[in-house]
């Protein structure tokens, strides 16, 4: 008798909701194991927050200040080839970070200037305030000694060989040092850390140099990687990693659903079956990856069957009383703005349309790159947070023009 031919199993199919940034590169990890993995996006496009809007001449960026790993020199960089190419992205880096513009006290203002270069940084600081030389040197000790363990930060676990783990933990016993560093810094804020300035513009400029209050361990690990020159801009804003992304994905044979708006996870037996979509199709899978925000995927796609107490608190609540909502106003200007830095904090109280007071302007200015507008012009974007996000979102829906 004849022998029947061999059974190939099939590769186990993944199915992903939303392209954005998560999604296309967790995607492409699968991709790359053999996997075959279809997204389902609601939107027309990939990227997520992670994309640029077009206007008449103007290409506005959505949200990439800066790419951590734009370059060899952290373990960042290493995380990124193993999702795309990130070295075919072009990156600048800026000299100055923010000019902060704070009141002096006598109806005038004036300017603090926060540096990227720690050396240039440091100087400044001591011109200002030579009286707090110890606690400015402090910080900067801080950034130096995150600076040196870049390499192995973040310490990401090593998949492969056996002599690879053992490389490993042995890099994160090297970083021993910053144990201190890290209890040091522990808890310390933007603003407690400001109370320890003898001078008072100092005490001032600390306390502002985010907008809300922000931990020093965010602030001095930034340091790090801007100095070292490992945290930067890609050139064309947001839209060139989100497309260096999605055609790395779709080189690997993923396939994306446009406008597939998904209502809920089909679960049996505690298992995810597949996708229950708005129109009413259903879809089957060998696993269900979820890269949509863990309020709607908890509460909503999931029904709330599988939280836990304290997810079961927070989705009874407003989103307001625990997260702000960050809005941008993106302008596109007749003029080059070679004079300004790319980002100012200025001095400006008013109220939103929303009803929110503030008390400070926040504007990134896009004159470096030559793909967000047109020679002689730039792009002006006004950063406001706010905790009537409901408001922005009901506005887009009614009046997106």
């Amino acid at each position: 008798m004849p022998s029947k031919p061999a059974q190939h199993k099939q590769s186990p199919m993944v199915e992903i909701i939303g392209a954005g940034v998560a999604g296309l590169c967790l995607g492409i990890r699968l991709l790359r194991r053999g996997v075959r993995v279809v997204i389902y996006e609601a939107s027309r496009s990939a990227g997520g927050l992670c994309v640029n809007w077009r206007r008449a001449d103007y290409d506005f960026n959505g949200c990439l200040h800066w790419v951590l790993g734009a370059r060899p020199g952290s373990s960042f960089h290493d995380m990124w080839l193993k999702v795309c190419d990130v070295d075919m992205l072009s990156f600048v880096d800026f000299d100055e970070r923010v000019d902060i513009e704070l009141p002096d006290g006598d109806g005038g203002f004036w300017h603090f200037h926060f540096y990227n270069d720690i050396e240039h940084f440091r100087s400044y600081l001591m011109s200002l305030a030579p009286e707090d030389s110890a606690t400015i040197d402090g910080w900067m000790d801080a950034v130096r000694t995150v600076a040196h363990f870049l390499p192995d930060l973040p310490p990401f676990p090593v998949e492969g060989s056996f002599f690879g783990r053992i490389a490993h933990y042995v890099s994160l016993f090297r970083m021993w040092p910053m144990l201190p560093l890290l209890l040091r810094w522990q808890g310390l804020s933007t603003r407690s850390f400001a109370m320890r300035f003898k001078s008072p513009r100092l005490r001032q400029a600390v306390a502002a140099l985010y907008m809300n209050d922000t931990s020093m361990t965010v602030i001095i690990f930034g340091q790090a990687y801007m100095a070292a020159r490992v945290a930067s801009y890609p050139l064309g804003g947001s839209r060139s990693l989100s497309e260096l992304l999605l055609r790395t994905f779709c080189s690997l044979g993923g396939r994306i659903e446009y406008g597939a708006r998904v209502d809920s996870v089909r679960v049996g037996d505690g298992k995810a079956l597949g996708l229950r979509l708005a129109d009413g199709r259903e879809t089957s899978a060998d696993a269900v990856c979820s890269c949509a925000d863990w309020c709607w995927t908890v509460g909503h796609a999931l029904g709330g069957r599988y939280a836990s107490a304290a997810q079961r608190q927070l989705l009874a609540a407003p989103k307001e009383a625990f997260f702000f909502s960050y809005c941008r106003v993106h302008l596109g200007v007749a003029s080059p703005l070679a004079d300004l830095p790319h980002f100012l904090r200025l001095a400006v109280s008013g109220v939103l349309p929303d009803g929110t007071l503030f008390d400070q302007l926040e504007i990134e200015v896009g004159n470096f790159d030559p793909a967000l507008a047109p020679e002689g012009k730039a792009t002006l974007t006004a950063n406001f947070t706010t905790r009537e996000g409901e408001w922005w979102i009901s506005l887009r829906k009614s009046d997106f023009d």
